[in-house]
């Protein structure tokens, strides 16, 4: 029982600390970019990949290799996961406007850079420490929603912080969480996130096409949401794994 508590203020406390520390170099980042200067540039790179192979030293070392382990999973599931990130990029494009596709070529070097950041490495820090340290220690004590539903509203919170948008936050929280709930695998979250984020910086969003679009992306969005999560839900109810071999996963 010792153990096991010892264990969870543990887990929380790499969680917090990491988090705060991902706080600050977000901001350091951004504040670097700012200068506009080749050096600035390239610390920022390379304060990204540092802090990026710290969190993925750390929770290799704490959770081992398994949960980043891809051959296996049936094509469904990916199917199912790459439904429900265009779902969510249709939900985000009816709050927030019909999607423009970016087609400029002049697009300043600090976009480049924080749009590395925010495709390759914030969705490796995110997900580990949100699903792999946060959402399944919950689990371990919690029912699977509650866990899902909390780790949803610490996201909620940080994004806040980080001028995210809430309903985008709230959406991934849900669906990431759903994901991860009956693969218990990171890859398929942080490919999720990855994939979701170059959509958006890709695009920017305006209103000017009125609300023909925005009534057809709002339909087809509940329709695949509704079509993944069931086809996620059902295969866990019938007890069928979502992996083509349980040996090849346990390897």
């Amino acid at each position: 029982m010792r153990n096991s508590i010892k264990n969870h203020f543990k887990v929380f406390g790499y969680f917090i600390g990491l988090l705060i520390l991902q706080f600050f170099i977000v901001r350091y980042t951004v504040l670097l970019v700012k200068y506009q200067s080749i050096g600035a540039y390239i610390l920022s790179f390379v304060i990204m990949i540092l802090f990026i192979s710290l969190v993925f030293f750390l929770y290799l070392k704490m959770a081992g290799r398994n949960t980043f382990y891809l051959k296996g999973i049936r094509w469904k599931t990916w199917l199912q996961a790459l439904l429900l990130c265009i779902s969510h990029f249709l939900f985000i494009s009816v709050i927030d406007g019909y999607p423009t596709w970016r087609v400029k070529s002049n697009i300043p070097i600090g976009f480049i850079i924080l749009s590395f950041y925010w495709i390759f490495c914030h969705p490796v820090v995110f997900e580990i420490l949100f699903r792999g340290l946060l959402q399944k220690q919950l689990s371990k004590f919690l029912k699977p929603w509650l866990a899902i539903f909390i780790t949803t509203f610490f996201g909620v919170f940080v994004g806040l912080l980080n001028t995210q948008s809430i309903h985008s936050t709230l959406l991934a929280g849900i669906f990431i969480g759903i994901i991860y709930h009956k693969t218990d695998n990171l890859i398929l979250c942080i490919l999720y996130r990855s994939f979701f984020t170059l959509m958006c910086v890709s695009a920017h969003f305006s209103f000017e096409h009125g609300t023909a679009f925005q009534t057809v992306f709002l339909i087809i969005a509940i329709g695949l949401a509704v079509h993944s999560i069931r086809g996620l839900m059902k295969g866990y109810r019938k007890n069928k794994s979502l992996f083509i071999n349980n040996s090849n996963n346990e390897k």
